[in-house]
C-alpha cells in the first residue's frame, strides 16, 4: 500500500527523507484505513519511514493486530541528493544527474542505490514474509511497488516509471506456488511454473485512496 500525499513530493527528491504527511495526505487516513481494512489481512508490514507508519498504525488499530516496521521497506536511497530539490540537482549535478536519467536501473544518486538494487531488496523483503499468513498488507512507498510489479509483472526495469502509482490505488498480487523453493538471483523476477499472478485483472485504482500492494504471500523462500 502506498502512502497517503506528502509535500513537495513533485518539487524535491524525496526518498529515504523521513516526511510527514501533508493535510491533504492526514485527511485522508481515515478513509485508507477503512478500506484497507476491507482486505482483512492476518498482517500489517510496513516502512518504518513517518509517511507509511502513519497509516500502518491506523489500520493496525482497527484490526486489533501489531505492525511490523522495517527498513527494508523502506523507498529508493537517494544518498546524497535526499531532500534537495530537483532543480538545484539539475544544475549543480548536472553529469551525474544525466547519468542517473540515462541509466536510472544500474546507475545510483551519489551515495544512494540504484533501482536495480532496489529491486534486488524488494524480492528480498517479499521472500521474508511467513508464508503461514494468508494475506499481508504491505504499507510502502512507490519505488518498491514499482519494483515488485516490474519483476511479477515480468517488465523490464527500465519501464517501472510507465506504471502509474496515485496516491490512492490498489493492487492484489496473488501468488500460488506449486513447489516449496523458489530462486531469487540478482534481483531478477522469480523464476517460476504454474503460478498464477492476475496483476492487471486485479487492479483497483480508487480515487482518493493509497495506492496498496495487498501480497497473498506463499514460500517464498531463497534457494
Amino acid at each position: 500500500m502506498r502512502h497517503p500525499a506528502v509535500e513537495f513530493a513533485t518539487l524535491r527528491c524525496i526518498g529515504q527523507t523521513d516526511v510527514d504527511l501533508s493535510m491533504q495526505g492526514k485527511s485522508a487516513l481515515k478513509s485508507l484505513a477503512e478500506e484497507a481494512c476491507r482486505l482483512l489481512p492476518d498482517q500489517i508490514l510496513s516502512s518504518d519511514l513517518k509517511r507509511c507508519r502513519l497509516l500502518a498504525e491506523r489500520i493496525a488499530d482497527r484490526l486489533r493486530i501489531k505492525p511490523v516496521f522495517d527498513p527494508i521497506w523502506r523507498e529508493i536511497d537517494f544518498g546524497l541528493w535526499e531532500n534537495r530539490t530537483w532543480d538545484a540537482i539539475r544544475r549543480e549535478e548536472a553529469h551525474a544527474f544525466s547519468e542517473w536519467v540515462a541509466d536510472f536501473v544500474r546507475t545510483p544518486a551519489p551515495g544512494g542505490e540504484s533501482f536495480w538494487q532496489l529491486q534486488k531488496r524488494t524480492l528480498a523483503a517479499i521472500s521474508r514474509i511467513d508464508p503461514t499468513n494468508s494475506t499481508v498488507l504491505v504499507v510502502t512507498h512507490a519505488g518498491v511497488i514499482r519494483a515488485a510489479h516490474s519483476a511479477f509483472a515480468d517488465r523490464p526495469l527500465s519501464r517501472a516509471f510507465d506504471y502509474n502509482i496515485p496516491y490512492g490505488g490498489m493492487l492484489n498480487v496473488e501468488i500460488d506456488f506449486s513447489e516449496k523453493r523458489r530462486r531469487l538471483s540478482g534481483g531478477r523476477p522469480l523464476r517460476r511454473r504454474r503460478e498464477k499472478v492476475p496483476i492487471h485483472g486485479r487492479q483497483r485504482l480508487r480515487g482518493t485512496a493509497a495506492w496498496t500492494a495487498a501480497l497473498q504471500a506463499f514460500p517464498l523462500r531463497k534457494c
